[in-house]
């Protein structure tokens, strides 16, 4: 049951971090801003969410990103489900896909 629930914890992520590349692909033209911008996130949730541990700056800023929804150990070994990454991760894949929609309908009216 740990290891099912890892994998979907660690597909929601995936799928919250590929819907926010998707928007950047459906927003932006270039394709090395797009691998800029899908980099530059992911290495920045991630270094905020190392961060927040030991910097109380850091800590506000880390509850809007992805990484502070996803702790692999408590997935593992915790009798329940993290419901509130499952929310979280969801709500955002929906919300960048949505916007990856709209996006891509107003660059391919636009030409």
């Amino acid at each position: 049951a740990g290891q099912l629930k890892m994998a979907l914890s660690a597909f929601l992520l995936t799928l919250c971090m590929g819907s926010v590349c998707l928007f950047a692909s459906c927003s932006l033209r270039g394709t090395g801003q797009v691998y800029a911008v899908g980099i530059t996130v992911f290495a920045a949730s991630y270094l905020v969410d190392f961060l927040s541990g030991s910097h109380a700056p850091f800590r506000i800023l880390d509850r809007a990103l992805p990484f502070h929804y996803y702790d692999p150990y408590a997935t593992m070994t915790a009798a329940g489900f993290p419901w509130s990454g499952l929310a979280y991760h969801l709500s955002v894949s929906i919300a960048f896909l949505a916007l990856s929609v709209l996006a891509f309908r107003r660059n391919d009216i636009a030409g």
